[in-house]
């Protein structure tokens, strides 16, 4: 049994000593040794203890004391369990999830896991369940409120529980990316609109499988490009017809990071109507793609005062309570301190004193859909290598809170599960993940990049995950490294990762790309690694999105023009020009106005027009609010946004519904649409910018300054009929914050009044962490809002830690990430001791 008496002021920043009994029944020594939680200023906890199991343990006790709610709806986004707690109206939902992934086949992954791996996920699942025993002992003053507003109860943890919560927000999120059957269709109605060869052309524009000058991380020459096949220009036509509207409609598979009109993520299969609604409501701010992080890295040669600093800024998104949670780790082979995903075992954005690491999503294509054609007399069956095959079914129910269990079945193919079919066509569609039945060694990948000592021991633990994020690392020697990580298939000849593939056995893969032909670089000869998830090194091929593409324009040249401008920064640059100026600077602007220059060149300066581009001339391209008045600080910012939405409308107008609203945007957010991830270059801008570079399909039939031209007139009668005719007077509304309620599936995670809105948006990470390698030691910083703590009381109060980093990012500080013996002793507002009686 556990016994435990605890106020609510175990939550308080106030100094506090407490000794905690947890009885736990098991095998060994009458008592372990004792696990000690030490929590700062902030409510961060470093745990220690003397082996893995109760090292996690810890963990795990510490992140259900501050997240127990929204920590089990990460879990049970992945598992497809939501309906459980929040009813009915999820049913949908835990469907897709379930039959989209199978993810209860991790459970056969974790049946052969080693002892270590083990430990880490039943150590970390028993921590958990031992805070549960408390709350359930003592409701009234610890059961989080949002259980009681729904009715329910915690439920008791396993380590496949845990590691569902890395495989749901982490592998199903960001590799699994998927437009194959858009890609399809768009190409289809492009033909059928253009003719084959026109056709063809507009789409291997806007989808182009290789642009040789797009930005790079990796310096042209520090990679052999030759180690990657070339793009397969061999390929087979797309099968007209195959991709149905009932098929467009099932095929709800990609991650929820396209925002809709209200700022809030829209599932796939609402994007088209939610496209034309949004954009005739809210204009150009509808329906973008946000999503992904950046990262710098500069090694002794770009420093002043220091041997290597890492900056990272994961863009997840912004959450109520925050998606990531600050740990530090210390005892069974493990010293670490930093922040993760929240929920993760591993964490991601830390420093072990030696080294230092980070992530952004690499977006390379390591997942197809394979086109099965089904039997019209058993829509059950499918056709592979010539003969019926019985598709693989598992029987599912669905616990649903205050209803009855919903049962159905959930199918799969050799490909992989089935996403969708279309009976009356006989056609269904599964989908093949690189990573599919490596979700626990891509854990465990991070897991031991943790203890990586050097560059060779961090790469060996990198070839370990499948998924597609790129691996960063730092270390006190002044070393710096970047490695393109995931699993990569080779695929046959003629198949073109962009659309769908035939599933009868003539196109399977031919196995999984050797490691070492992933892009990856030691000490790059620029001495910087630079990633805004742009291409990793020349010669690596386009992802397979049509709303994402690396191209000529890119976000990333905004740090490059920063870090190329001088030899060398200190340490407080470094975070300045990331933190400080990045967060503020269109990233389109740089792009796109000096077309606008160029073209308005020898009209009279009193045109209007002229006049426009010289208030873009003038402006310093940021996105600031520095009077707090709620609007941007230089009518450049109205310009800009009207002109290029304007000119995207009137360049894409030719393409099918809803992709000309897709490519039309240009994604800036607005006082009504909030940022929910960042800004990024949408794809039509890329594209635009590529065919007003001279390269690609014509979409301006040899006119491009007219078409310029035409659009700055539209702008300058919009912002005059809405502003007045002093351009001065043209001062857009700010776009804002807001940290959601909702997590990145749009699964409620914790009440709706607990959203809260920033003043100003900023391109910035969810959070931003910095560590500095000197020849004194290592220091490091974060800051992690809305802050430590998403506990809520049953009487709707929160605690001292819920709130606190909010205002400190909003005013771009940071916190100091405590890591020696002495630091964490020195900073310590209170003491929790933990012993587990393993017999009784």
């Amino acid at each position: 049994m556990a016994i435990l008496k605890v106020s609510p002021k175990v939550f308080s920043r106030s100094l506090l000593t407490l000794s905690i009994t947890t009885a736990l029944l098991a095998s060994g020594s009458a008592f372990a040794d004792d696990i000690t939680i030490k929590r700062d200023g902030y409510g961060t906890p470093h745990v220690y203890a003397n082996n893995t199991y109760d090292l996690f343990y810890g963990y795990g006790y510490s992140i259900a004391q501050d997240r127990l709610f929204s920590l089990d709806m990460a879990r049970r986004t992945g598992t497809g369990e939501v309906s459980e707690i929040l009813g009915a109206e999820f049913v949908d939902f835990d469907k897709q999830i379930r039959g989209n992934y199978w993810p209860w086949r991790v459970q056969e992954q974790l049946n052969n896991a080693s002892k270590d791996q083990r430990d880490v996920l039943n150590g970390y699942a028993a921590g958990i369940n031992a805070w549960i025993g408390h709350v359930n002992a003592q409701p009234e003053t610890l059961m989080p409120k949002e259980y009681l507003t729904h009715g329910v109860k915690p439920k008791a943890w396993t380590g496949y529980d845990v590691a569902m919560v890395f495989i749901g927000s982490m592998i199903y999120r960001f590799g699994d990316y998927n437009t194959e059957l858009d890609n399809a269709a768009l190409l289809e109605a492009l033909i059928e609109k253009h003719g084959e060869t026109t056709g063809r052309e507009i789409f291997n524009t806007l989808l182009a499988l290789d642009v040789p000058d797009a930005p790079t991380t990796i310096p042209p020459g520090d990679w052999d490009p030759a180690k990657r096949e070339s793009a397969n220009l061999n390929l087979r036509p797309v099968v007209k017809g195959a991709v149905t509207p009932e098929i467009l409609r099932q095929a709800a598979t990609a991650p929820t990071d396209f925002i809709g009109a209200d700022g809030t993520a829209l599932p796939r299969e609402k994007w088209r109507d939610a496209n034309i609604e949004a954009l005739s409501t809210h204009g150009p701010a509808a329906l973008r793609y946000e999503g992904a992080s950046n990262m710098a890295i500069l090694g002794p040669q770009k420093l002043e005062g220091a041997k290597s600093v890492l900056l990272n800024g994961p863009q997840f998104g912004w959450y109520q309570p925050a998606y990531t949670y600050s740990i530090g780790l210390h005892g069974a082979g493990f010293d670490v301190a930093g922040n993760t995903v929240y929920g993760y075992p591993s964490i991601m954005f830390a420093h072990n004193g030696q080294t230092a690491w980070g992530s952004t999503w690499a977006a390379g294509d390591l997942v197809d859909l394979f086109r099965e054609t089904l039997n019209p007399d058993n829509p059950d069956q499918y056709k592979y290598k010539g003969a019926w095959r019985d598709m693989e079914s598992s029987e599912q129910t669905i616990n649903v809170n205050g209803g009855d269990p919903v049962p159905f079945i959930a199918y799969r193919t050799v490909h992989g599960p089935v996403v969708a079919r279309d009976e009356d066509t006989n056609i269904a569609y599964a989908q093949k993940r690189a990573w599919s039945g490596k979700e626990l060694s891509t854990l465990e990948s991070w897991v031991d990049i943790m203890k990586a000592q050097n560059f060779d021991e961090f790469k060996t633990a990198a070839a370990k995950s499948a998924v597609n994020v790129n691996l960063y690392y730092a270390d006190a020697k002044g070393d710096i490294g970047y490695i393109f990580g995931g699993h990569y298939p080779k695929r046959a000849a003629g198949h073109d990762g962009r659309t769908p593939a035939s599933g009868e056995g003539d196109m399977d893969w031919q196995g999984i790309m050797p490691f070492d032909t992933n892009p990856q670089v030691l000490n790059p000869s620029n001495h910087m690694l630079l990633n805004w998830n742009n291409r990793p090194a020349e010669g690596f091929p386009n992802p397979d999105q049509y709303w994402y593409s690396w191209m000529l324009a890119d976000r990333v040249k905004v740090l490059f023009n920063e870090f190329e401008d001088k030899d060398d920064f200190t340490p407080d640059e470094v975070w300045n020009t990331v933190v400080d100026h990045a967060s503020f600077e269109d990233v389109n602007a740089g792009e796109m106005v000096p077309f606008v220059l160029e073209t308005v060149e020898g009209l009279p300066a009193n045109d209007p027009r002229h006049q426009l581009a010289m208030q873009l001339q003038d402006w310093n391209y940021m996105l600031e609010d520095k009077d707090g008045d709620g609007k941007y600080d230089h009518p450049g910012v109205a310009i800009m946004q009207t002109w290029l939405t304007t000119l995207l409308t009137q360049t894409f107008a030719s393409l099918p519904e809803p992709y000309d609203g897709i490519f039309a945007n240009a994604g800036y957010p607005g006082p009504e649409v909030t940022t929910a991830s960042g800004q990024n270059i949408q794809v039509g801008t890329k594209v635009l910018h590529y065919n007003l570079s001279g390269q690609g399909y014509d979409f301006f039939e040899g006119q491009p300054k007219a078409a310029i031209l035409s659009a700055l007139d539209a702008t300058d009668k919009k912002l005059s009929e809405e502003y007045g005719d002093n351009m001065v007077n043209w001062l857009a509304p700010v776009g804002i914050i807001r940290y959601n309620h909702k997590n990145f599936r749009e699964i409620p995670q914790t009440l709706p009044a607990q959203e809260q809105d920033t003043a100003i948006a900023m391109n910035r990470g969810t959070e931003n962490n910095m560590t500095v390698f000197t020849k004194d030691g290592v220091k490091a910083w974060e800051t992690v809002p809305p802050g430590q703590s998403g506990f809520i009381a049953p009487d709707g109060t929160t605690t001292s830690h819920y709130n606190d980093q909010t205002a400190e990012y909003a005013e771009l500080g940071r916190k100091r990430v405590w890591f020696t013996d002495a630091e964490v002793d020195a900073n310590t507002s209170y003491t929790q001791t933990i012993s587990i009686n393993r017999s009784e």
